[in-house]
C-alpha cells in the first residue's frame, strides 16, 4: 500500500529534532468504542472499533473523535466496518506528544533518522518521500493517529492545521489500506489513474498525486468535513457553487462520476441521500 505524508507545520524541524531525543510510548490511554450504531466507554461484545487517547488528551477531545469516527463508518458497508474492526484503531495524541506515543509506531528508536527509511524493515514508519512519521501531525496506518487540537473548535490548544480536518483525512487512508476488498483497492486505483490522465481535477499534479492522496481528498470533500477547504489539499474537487454535502458530492458526481460511485458505494452503501453531518464545530 500506497503511504503518504500529511500536512506538517512550520515548527516541523523542531519535532524532527526532538523526536530523535524523546520516543518513549504512553503506557495509559483513554477510550471509546465505536460501532456502527454509536460510541461509549463500554466495550461491546460484537465488532467495535477502538479510538484511544493519550491520558493528555481531554475527554472532550475523545467524545469528539469517536463521534466523528462513528459518523463516517454508520452508513458503510457491514463488511468494511468489520475489516476495518479487525485491522485498525483510532488514536489521538496532545501537542507536546508523538505519533510514537501509540504503540503501532514505537519502533523503539530504531527508525528515527531519515536515512533509515531506506531499510524494508522501517517502511511502515516512513512517508513516500522517505521521512520518518514521527514528527507528523497526523497519519493513516494501522492506528488512524490526529493531534488532538485540530478537532477542538476555538479551544486554547495548539491547531498546526486550521484549514483541514486532519482525523478525517487520517481515516479515510486508513480506510483505504485496511478496510476495502481487492476488488475496490482495483477500482479506487483505476479511476484514480483515469482522473490523473485526463486532468479531471486540474489542482493535481500528474506523476506526483498519489492515489491515496485521491482518495483522501475525496473523502474531505464527500463529507464537507474540513472548516477551509484548499486548492493543494482537495485538488479543487471542492470548487463549484457549493453549500453542503449534497452540492459538493454532486460535483464529484458530474466530474468524476467513477470515483463518486465507490464513495457512494463505500462511505453510503449506495444510498448517497445519507448526510454524514461531521461539522465538527456544531457539536
Amino acid at each position: 500500500m500506497v503511504l503518504i505524508s500529511l500536512a506538517r507545520s512550520a515548527d516541523s524541524e523542531r519535532r524532527d529534532t526532538e523526536v530523535r531525543h524523546r520516543h518513549r510510548r504512553a503506557t495509559e490511554f483513554k477510550r471509546m468504542w465505536v460501532t456502527q450504531c454509536g460510541a461509549g466507554f463500554d466495550k461491546p461484545e460484537g465488532a467495535s472499533l477502538e479510538v484511544a487517547v493519550t491520558v493528555a488528551v481531554s475527554d472532550t477531545a475523545l467524545r469528539k473523535a469517536a463521534k466523528l469516527v462513528y459518523l463516517m463508518v454508520r452508513f458503510m458497508p457491514p463488511s468494511i466496518f468489520l475489516r476495518l474492526t479487525e485491522k485498525s484503531s483510532v488514536g489521538l495524541f496532545n501537542s507536546d506528544e508523538y505519533i510514537s506515543e501509540f504503540p503501532e509506531y514505537d519502533s523503539q528508536g530504531a527508525c528515527i533518522s531519515a536515512g533509515s527509511c531506506s531499510d524494508p524493515q522501517c517502511n511502515k514508519f516512513c512517508t513516500v518521500d522517505s521521512r520518518p512519521i514521527y514528527p507528523e501531525w497526523s497519519y493513516g496506518g494501522p492506528r488512524a493517529v490526529s493531534v488532538d487540537g485540530n478537532l477542538m473548535c476555538g479551544e486554547e490548544l495548539y491547531n498546526p492545521n486550521e484549514k483541514e480536518n486532519l482525523l478525517i483525512t487520517a481515516f479515510a487512508e486508513t480506510i483505504l489500506k485496511y478496510g476495502l476488498s481487492e476488488s475496490l483497492i482495483s477500482q479506487i486505483n483505476s479511476t484514480y489513474t483515469t482522473a490523473m490522465q485526463h486532468n479531471t481535477w486540474r489542482h493535481f499534479i500528474p506523476n506526483v498525486m498519489r492515489v491515496s492522496k485521491y482518495f483522501k481528498a475525496a473523502t474531505s470533500v464527500w463529507f464537507a468535513g474540513s472548516p477551509v477547504m484548499k486548492n493543494s489539499d482537495t485538488g479543487g474537487m471542492h470548487i463549484c457553487s457549493c453549500h453542503n454535502e449534497w452540492d459538493y458530492r454532486q460535483n464529484i458526481k458530474q466530474n468524476d462520476p467513477a470515483l463518486y460511485a465507490l464513495l457512494n458505494e463505500i462511505y453510503n452503501n449506495k444510498r448517497e441521500y445519507l448526510e454524514g453531518r461531521l461539522h465538527m464545530c456544531d457539536w
